[in-house]
This record gives C-alpha cells, structure tokens and sequence, in this order.
C-alpha cells in the first residue's frame, strides 16, 4: 500500500523537484551547482535515479522499447534511448516525465524525489568490504541516530554480501540478504522515507519462504510502524497483534516487547492514551527485562506524555526527564530532541506555556543542530509553538511558525496526528479550530 499524494502537494512537488534537478553531484554531498538556470534535461543526472528507474524497469521485465510504448499509452512521450539517458545517470528526467514513469511503474512520485535525496549520503560509503564490520557499524549509526549513513552502510552492506560465502550466524545466504533489506528499510523509515522503506521490507518478504520466524516478525514489526506513518493505524494494529501472537506463541520476550511497543504507538496516535500506556507500560517492562536501554529510553517520553494526558501530570514529568537523561547520557541526539519536544507537549497540555515554548524551542535547536535534520520533530516542535502563538494572540510568533510548518510539510511522507491537523487546517481554508 503506497501514500497517494494529494494534488495540491503534487504541485509542491512538481517545483521541489525543479529545485532538486539543479543540483550538483560533483562532491556527492549536495552541494548547489553554481549555475542554476539551467534546465533538467540539460543537467547532468542522477546516478541513483537512474539504478532505481532501471531496478523498477527490470523488476516489471520491461524493455526499454516497452516502457516508449506504455508511455505513449499514458498519453506522453519517452523515447528508448531517452530514457537510456536517465538509467545511466547522463539527464534528469523532466516532472512531466517523472509523472508518466509513475504511472507506469505504479509508484508514487514522491519516491524519485526521495531517492534523489539519498545520493547527498553517498559521501559517508565507506570502503570496507567486510560483511560483518559493516553490518556492526551501520547499527552503531542507527544508535547514534545518523540514519543517511546507516542506510548507504547497510547499502554497501548488501553489496558486499557474498553468495559463495559461510557465514557463522546465519542459516543461509538468503536470510543474510533479507536483514540487510530489513535494516535499509529501518533507516530509511527513520529518515522518513516512507515509500521506500515499505519497497524495502516487500522485497524482503517476496522470499518469505527462506526466512526464519524471527526475521518474519521484524519485517511484520516494522511494516507496522510503516503503515501507521502512513495514517493506516487500523492495518498497524492488525499487523503488530499478529506479531504478538507469533512472539507469545515462541515465549520470545524481546519480539514481544516490539510488537507491544508498536501496539502502543498505534494507540498514542489514535488519541486514546489508556490503551497506549497500557501497551506501552508492558512493553517498557520487556525491554527492561532484557536489557533494551535504548528502546526504554524512547518509550518512557511516549508514557510520560500519555500519563499527563490521563491526569497523571506529575508522574508524567518525571518519565519524560528520565528520558531526557539517559538520552543525555547516551550522547543520543535524536533521542535527547525528541524526549525534550515530548516535554515541551506535556506542558502545553498541563496549559504550563512558557515552560511548553522552552522545551520545544530546545528541541527544535537540538533537531536541527546537526548533521543530519530531524524534519519530523522540527515540524512537531513548530506545529506546538505555532498554537501557542495563537493561543497567546502573538501574531508574529504565528506567522513565523506558521512558516516553518509550511516548508517543512512537503518533506515529510509520515502522517502523525500533527501532520493530519495541520493538513486539514489547509484544506478547510485556514478555517478557525481549537489548537
């Protein structure tokens, strides 16, 4: 199931993708070309773009003289030496173009912008050819929370995976290669690339037959949390009771405590916060039992959160501050921004507003201090300081959150209920609601 896109973020689209055309891959870091007038057929591609188009060509057995004749089918124009071209990296496709590869491809345009964006990440591949350093150091990354690194890590991590070799703690090859699909598609979720991580984990599951029931749950457990970014909270729920059954049934207490944390986050998102503590409570205790201090870390910010909710302001607090010291502790950026974003929430709904716009407007340094920009907690740090400027009458506040809120959206394909308010204040007119 893949995120349609509206029609009025298409057209945001349609001029990000015009900016991102013009961009210069001579240092493979994203840096801006000097001459910015030139137009994308004229520009020089995008190496990455043109192995996903011819992944997805060969993928559906197409031949390049095929994929003319859909095109003409979809009412447009793609000649086969054209789109040679953008295979081998030599043009950009225009978004006139992009849109009708869409079509044929059957995926959503928003993922040719997304891989496009991967290519700034290419610069931090590292050389190494070993199969188990790498898959070491790309998890350290995700810890660390650099998700652009993991994921070109576990990249080259695949790459790397030799068919003709035994390795020692795995069954098959088979099975090796479908946790490095798993853990692209873990980094890439992190990095809010939803559609492609969803692409990730159907390619790990088409070989499902290969696999054990352990890599059966993670890839169940996160296209869980896939389908819930994607505002699919009904099918996330399914997903993760299933997961649950599965772990119940083994005894396995750490997949237990994921399929719990993932029921209670479906929950949290639903607004219905005795459900969500009381998932999120279990799994806490999992992940405690066998030592997951940086899942306890995360989770006790979501609980703190709820507990305030329930009336328990308090205990609530004092959740959300353990968060935020062993986040500290753990030198975990991402962690630290998103248990002081969480506690900047806990006060706005205590109606405490100086200390609510403190803590957020920590967070939103901490998010974007960085190497790497946590968009999601950016957006969710504005979209709070946004309503307390309203709520305050502070109209330049608002303007300037308001702001925010705007250029951050079209870079985010999560759907949190933050995302979902602020959608429907657009598309109701900016009408007047309570924050």
């Amino acid at each position: 199931m893949f995120l349609e896109v509206p029609v009025s973020v298409l057209k945001v689209r349609a001029c990000e993708w015009k900016r991102l055309s013009v961009l210069c891959c001579e240092e493979r870091a994203g840096f801006q070309a000097t001459e910015r007038g030139k137009g994308m057929e004229g520009s020089r591609g995008s190496a990455k773009l043109g192995e996903y188009l011819k992944r997805l060509r060969k993928g559906y057995g197409f031949s390049l003289r095929r994929v003319e004749e859909r095109a003409r089918e979809e009412g447009g124009e793609i000649d086969n030496s054209q789109l040679s071209r953008y295979e081998k990296g030599r043009c950009y496709p225009s978004f006139d173009k992009l849109r009708i590869l869409s079509a044929i491809f059957n995926v959503p345009i928003q993922a040719f912008s997304d891989v496009m964006d991967l290519e700034k990440y290419d610069c931090f591949k590292p050389e190494s050819t070993d199969f188990q350093l790498l898959r070491e150091e790309g998890n350290a990354e995700m810890r660390r929370g650099n998700f652009g690194r993991a994921y070109v890590i576990f990249e080259k991590c695949m790459e790397a995976l030799d068919p003709a070799k035994e390795y020692s703690d795995s069954p098959s090859w088979e099975e090796l290669r479908a946790l490095c699909h798993y853990n692209m598609a873990r980094a890439l979720l992190r990095l809010g690339k939803v559609n492609l991580s969803e692409n990730e984990l159907r390619r790990l599951l088409r070989n499902s037959h290969f696999l054990d029931e352990h890599t059966k749950m993670l890839a169940l457990i996160l296209l869980s949390n896939v389908h819930k970014e994607q505002g699919d909270r009904f099918l996330a729920i399914v997903e993760a009771e299933k997961c649950l059954s599965m772990a119940e049934e083994r005894d396995d207490q750490e997949y237990a405590g994921y399929s719990l944390h993932a029921l209670g986050s479906a929950w949290y998102e639903e607004g219905d916060y005795h459900r969500a503590a009381d998932f999120m409570g279990r799994a806490l205790d999992a992940y405690r039992e066998i030592g997951r201090t940086e899942q306890v870390t995360t989770l006790l910010a979501d609980i703190g959160v709820c507990d305030v909710a329930l009336g328990k302001p308090q205990k609530g607090l004092r959740e959300i501050q353990g968060s935020i010291r062993s986040a500290r502790k753990e030198g975990r950026r991402r962690a630290l921004a998103y248990g002081l974003a969480k506690k900047g929430i806990a006060h706005f709904l205590m109606e405490d507003f100086a200390s609510a716009k403190d803590f957020l407007e920590q967070a939103e340094i901490i998010a974007g201090g960085g190497d790497e920009k946590y968009a999601d907690i950016l957006f969710l740090s504005a979209f709070y300081l946004w309503n307390l400027s309203r709520k305050n009458g502070n109209p330049v506040s608002e303007k300037i959150a308001f702001g925010r809120l705007k250029h951050l959206r079209p870079s985010l394909e999560r759907s949190f209920r933050e995302v979902q308010r602020f959608d429907e204040f657009i598309q109701n007119g900016r009408e007047e609601w309570a924050p």
